[in-house]
């Protein structure tokens, strides 16, 4: 890609960004709607996330090619469901106590970019794939997309080195009570 192409796609996501953090507050801010978080996918874009305690977090997506992209909202829709209960978990002393404790702003706010690192990434991976239902994500695919790094730099659209070796961390928590 020429510097002109990425520079278009930065500022495409730049819009998506904030076009998708305005709708989400929108929905948010509504009496009607009861949900804690609302997440906007943006295809090869990222995502963006806002929450009903007024966080809000970007994460890109890694460039990878497309072959299908079906079933990648679902399979990114898993891994904002996984990120959910780490939030969760991490908020209770253990899962009978009904008693939040006190996650700090910064932690928070990290847990949300790996979360939704993680769900681009398995999206983007399971847009890799042919066809529905036999397309979707592998654990090994992810790894290797989220260890995709270049000293350090970010790569994809904004995608944070640290935010992807979180969600790589995650991943393999996840992956290790399935075993």
């Amino acid at each position: 890609r020429d510097s002109r192409s990425q520079y278009d796609e930065l500022t495409d996501a730049s819009q998506q960004s904030s076009k998708a953090r305005l709708l989400a507050r929108v929905l948010l801010e509504d009496f009607r709607c009861g949900a804690e978080w609302v997440v906007i996918k943006c295809g090869p874009h990222g995502a963006a996330i806002s929450t009903k305690d007024g966080f809000e977090a970007w994460a890109g997506s890694p460039f990878v090619p497309v072959r299908d992209t079906v079933g990648c909202g679902d399979s990114a829709a898993a891994a904002i469901v996984l990120g959910y209960l780490n939030i969760e978990r991490a908020r209770r002393r253990d899962m009978k106590d009904t008693v939040l404790d006190y996650v700090s702003n910064s932690t928070l706010l990290d847990m949300l970019e790996e979360t939704l690192t993680l769900a681009t990434t398995i999206g983007a991976a399971t847009a890799m794939g042919d066809g529905a239902g036999r397309n979707v994500a592998t654990a090994e695919v992810v790894r290797t997309l989220l260890s995709r790094n270049d000293k350090g730099r970010k790569y994809g659209l904004r995608i944070d080195v640290d935010a992807a070796m979180r969600a790589k961390n995650l991943l393999e928590g996840s992956v290790a009570n399935y075993k």
